[in-house]
């Protein structure tokens, strides 16, 4: 394995991804839910392999569930009579 197969994210850049604030990143971590890695000394910096962030969302995917971004959804407006 080369080092180039560990990309590492900071929290802030998983949190980007999520579209999740940087704490909720932290608990994931806290939790074990999220593989980190710390780098440094003392414990250092909390770090994320982007191969375990794709692991993380594909255990969480639900077939199915997720609407296509190509279906438009039928807008109801209660306010119009047809």
């Amino acid at each position: 394995m080369s080092l180039t197969e560990f990309r590492l994210l900071t929290i802030r850049e998983v949190a980007e991804r999520l579209r999740i604030a940087p704490s909720t990143v932290y608990a994931m971590a806290q939790r074990g839910d999220l593989p980190v890695v710390r780098v440094g000394p003392r414990g250092g910096a909390i770090r994320v392999l982007e191969r375990g962030l794709a692991a993380y969302l594909a255990e969480r995917h639900v077939p199915g569930k997720t609407p296509s971004p190509l279906q438009a959804r039928p807008t109801r407006l209660k306010h119009l009579k047809r």
